[in-house]
């Protein structure tokens, strides 16, 4: 486990309650209420100053139900991530008109991403801070929510290998290294104060490697 800084013995004010009209509504909404509590903490406060108990207060329940839906933190940040997730690599891969060329749906794969990251900086550093650093399996399971993306640059990187547009290559691997290009460059704009000011400048120099890689010639 990462780390858990958490006082949860210590007993809370929250009583019990309802939220739904029925208890798998109301474990939804409990879960959901946990989340956005989370998201909000680990915003203001970062990952390891947040602790589980006040991830429950601020959610409006006992401290002690965080865990009938989240063992630890490190289950809490990835319940986070994955819930998040699909909206996240939808709205990425959306972006990408399927008329264009392969290297332009590249381009704006990358420029999607890498904007994403810029507009929403704590989620993104959840995965490329925090995730690192969760044990393997929910390392792995992590990562594992950005499938939708790699799957999108293995699609585009196939047909440009077999129209001609790009040179022959190995598919798997040159998907896997236009996949760490883009979180090479999602890295880079976390590193700023303040993303979206960097975020010219990362896209231009990004997106210039990615011709040169692709299109030598």
């Amino acid at each position: 486990m990462v780390g858990d800084s958490d006082d949860v013995g210590r007993p809370g004010p929250i009583m019990p309650k309802i939220r739904a009209d029925s208890i798998a509504e109301h474990k939804k909404q409990t879960r959901r209420d946990l989340l956005d509590a989370a998201e909000q903490l680990f915003a203001a406060r970062g990952y390891s100053a947040t602790s589980l108990a006040r991830v429950a207060d601020l959610a409006g329940v006992a401290r002690t139900t965080i865990y009938d839906y989240f063992s630890n933190k490190d289950s809490l940040v990835l319940g986070l991530v994955a819930a998040r997730a699909e909206v996240a690599t939808a709205e990425i891969i959306d972006a990408v008109d399927p008329s264009a060329t392969p290297l332009a749906q590249l381009e704006t794969l990358l420029r999607s991403a890498i904007a994403y990251s810029a507009r929403h900086p704590h989620l993104s550093r959840l995965v490329t801070r925090v995730g690192r650093k969760l044990p393997d399996p929910e390392q792995e399971a992590m990562w594992a929510t950005l499938n939708p993306v790699l799957a999108e640059v293995v699609r585009i990187v196939g047909v440009g290998v077999q129209t001609g547009e790009f040179p022959p290559m190995n598919v798997a691997l040159a998907s896997r290294m236009v996949a760490d290009h883009i979180m090479c460059a999602v890295d880079e704009l976390l590193r700023a104060d303040h993303p979206m000011s960097h975020l010219p400048a990362v896209e231009d120099e990004w997106v210039r490697w990615l011709h040169r890689a692709l299109r030598p010639d």
